[in-house]
């Protein structure tokens, strides 16, 4: 089994291992082919991940609304790299991926990075390494603070509950990462008892979520689709890739009525493309942004924010970055700065893996930005992660390194005989460390913001209700639509948003 342990800004909490419940309720109707649809259904939902199998879920509770989820993907075999959890991260690269990439980058030194993503029923929840935690109160208030209106700490609180079950660990656990909590707590961090009450702030034993009783994966399928399978009005056709949104009106009266998944439309779309410049296929058609993975808390944090405050963070945008959405960088720019210095909100995350230490950045500075490969839908958008083309965020990693190293030296991972391979002790200035973070850093993966929730004036895609902005019936639930990401590992966060998304659809509350 594997468990992290996680170190944020100032203090420390301590979580227990967990497992994701599997709600209750009576596989639902899986179709082989389009003859067996119905003629028409209340709601189709576009991919059977974390959010679209929660969504569709909930929303069939009502038996007499009839949902459709359409997935690119199949359903997995139950293989070995899917299901055991010391396997978890197998299935990356596998017909279950999608096996994009961000382009090159030269902050990286022209290196590419993968983005791995769920082509299968379940999602990245079947690809991911199953971290089940929650991240800061402060987080998801920033969310509001920057026009997410109804979209907080408290309002998610119950969406978070909704969809889990605590398995506390056993004694043999704790004895055998008590080292790490030891030295945290050398340094001077305290240790509390739950990460999961808005201040997960400090180091503690992740939950994963995992089946409890046959100790294996617990992923959206699992939990939302495998149990329901008697639920005539939820059906799953696999296989297919939606092209397209169907839509009728026009202006302000543009109404989504459909979709359509065939090769038929994707030339005849194709052909508009190439010959108008619009259409369906000017528009990305995927949900990536970049977030670096690797930052951390530092003695010279005063420095680093006024140098934050001094910057003009604009100026590394992508080229070509439309007026509204540099208006909606400037005021997330600001909630950075505003938060930097902050005790409440991880900067840094470490991981304990197997013995290396793998430093995750929560809050990078540097945007990317998502384009249409071409007229096909069927090309992967081009995903441009601008990973470290913010110089703060190099910042943020160069202290990251020797706020590592203090920790290996503590006497209670000394006594472990730990050496230093990468970047080596012979490394020592923050040149030649910042130099190694560009040369090594990768992906903590969890894109998010591509239809970001928030003022159309500022970028944003969806209202609070998750409502396309010019579009009348179609909603984005998933990642994409977070305005910021939450110092966590965003699978629960999805989980929450897809069940609050499902009761705002429903018109009911918590």
């Amino acid at each position: 089994m594997a468990y992290v342990v996680k170190i944020a800004v100032a203090m420390a909490a301590m979580p227990l291992f967990g497992a994701l419940a599997r709600p209750s309720s009576s596989v639902c109707l899986k179709k082989q082919n389009d003859t067996q649809l119905l003629p028409s259904y209340d709601y189709v939902v576009v991919g059977a991940g974390a959010s679209g199998l929660t969504v569709a879920n909930r929303l069939s509770e009502d038996p007499n609304v009839t949902v459709l989820v359409i997935e690119a993907g199949e359903l997995d075999a139950g293989e070995d790299f899917v299901k055991i959890p010391g396997l978890a991260g197998g299935a990356v690269g596998t017909k279950y991926d999608w096996n994009t990439t961000y382009v090159a980058n030269d902050a990286l030194g022209g290196r590419v990075v993968s983005i791995p993503q769920g082509k299968v029923v379940g999602g990245s929840t079947k690809l991911n390494r199953m971290v089940f935690d929650r991240g800061s109160k402060s987080d998801y208030d920033r969310w509001e603070s920057l026009g997410a209106s109804g979209w907080n700490w408290d309002t998610l609180l119950p969406y978070f509950k909704k969809n889990e079950k605590f398995t506390p660990p056993t004694p043999e656990i704790v004895a055998e990462w008590e080292f790490m909590i030891d030295a945290i707590r050398e340094l001077g961090i305290t240790v509390a008892k739950d990460q999961a009450n808005g201040s997960p702030i400090g180091g503690y034993f992740c939950p994963h979520n995992q089946d409890p009783k046959t100790a294996t994966r617990s992923s959206a399928r699992e939990a939302y689709y495998d149990n329901f399978t008697g639920r005539q009005n939820l059906h799953l056709l696999t296989g297919r890739q939606v092209t397209k949104v169907v839509t009728a009106g026009s202006g302000d009266s543009i109404v989504a009525t459909g979709v359509a998944s065939n090769a038929t439309f994707a030339a005849e779309a194709r052909a508009q493309y190439d010959s108008q410049q619009n259409g369906p296929l000017s528009s990305p058609t995927g949900d990536f942004i970049a977030f670096l993975p690797l930052s951390t808390y530092s003695k010279a944090g005063q420095t680093l924010s006024s140098q934050a405050t001094a910057q003009d963070g604009t100026t590394f945008l992508p080229s070509g970055t439309p007026a509204e959405v540099v208006k909606g960088y400037q005021a997330q720019h600001k909630v950075l700065n505003d938060r930097l210095l902050a005790d409440d909100s991880a900067l840094l995350e470490i991981i304990w893996a197997d013995g290396a230490m793998v430093l995750g950045l929560q809050h990078p500075y540097s945007r990317g930005n998502l384009k249409a490969a071409s007229s096909s839908t069927f090309d992967a958008p081009v995903a441009d992660s601008a990973f470290l083309k913010n110089p703060l965020d190099v910042s943020f990693l160069v202290e990251a390194v020797k706020f590592t190293r203090t920790l290996t030296g503590t006497n209670s991972i000394k006594r472990l005989q730990p050496f230093e391979i990468v970047p080596g002790a012979n490394v020592t200035t923050d040149d030649a460390i910042a130099d190694f973070v560009r040369q090594q850093s990768s992906t903590l993966f969890h894109p998010v913001g591509t239809c970001k929730l928030g003022a159309r004036e500022e970028g944003g895609v969806v209202d609070t209700s998750l409502k396309v902005y010019g579009i009348s019936g179609l909603r984005v639930v998933d990642a994409s639509i977070m305005p910021l990401v939450p110092a966590t590992h965003i699978m629960t966060t999805v989980y929450a948003v897809a069940e609050k998304a499902a009761d705002v659809i429903r018109g009911k509350t918590a």
